[in-house]
């Protein structure tokens, strides 16, 4: 499964950046058709130019948040006499989920960069897949980070971070499909 998660992250990502590289920076002084002022260059790839640039832009942050996720640093936060053998816990705990966000993080990077026909959207199953999976490994991992605490009072300061969190997600969420067109 990794070596064809490679291969699409390949096909979807590189090929087209090596496409676009190879593509002269400098058409001024060219022979006429092949890109100089007085015939239209070579579209890129993808379409009209800027569009994919459009899309990777939105697509970056999309990134930035999904790698993000596997951080326990705001459930963990203000939790009282956190032992040094628990901080050691909680930064395995977030190694070891932290590869699966990254993993996520690329796959959600080729689903939106991925070039479609006629500047349609990106596969909206395949991006709920993806979040629902996302959403179940987060969940494992807060759940994994809670049973590590040893008192009460951690239990307590954990649970009501979790849900200043989950609310902060929930209103991120909101605007987001508010502000879709």
């Amino acid at each position: 499964m990794r070596h064809f998660t490679a291969i699409l992250v390949c096909s979807l990502v590189a090929l087209p950046s090596v496409a676009r590289a190879q593509q002269p920076e400098d058409t001024h002084n060219m022979p006429m058709g092949m890109g100089s002022d007085f015939a239209p260059g070579p579209t890129p790839l993808g379409g009209q130019p800027g569009v994919g640039d459009q899309r990777r832009a939105g697509s970056s942050e999309a990134v930035r948040e999904m790698e993000r996720r596997g951080s326990l640093d705001d459930a963990m936060r203000k939790l009282p006499d956190v032992s040094p053998a628990q901080k050691d816990s909680v930064r395995a705990l977030e190694k070891r989920y932290g590869e699966s966000f990254k993993s996520y993080a690329v796959l959600l990077k080729a689903t939106l960069d991925a070039p479609r026909p006629n500047g349609a959207g990106p596969d909206l199953r395949a991006l709920g897949l993806l979040r629902l999976t996302a959403d179940s490994t987060r969940s494992a991992e807060l759940t994994a980070a809670r049973a590590l605490l040893t008192t009460d009072a951690q239990r307590e300061v954990f649970d009501r971070n979790v849900a200043e969190l989950r609310a902060r997600e929930a209103k991120r969420e909101e605007q987001r499909l508010r502000a879709r067109p």
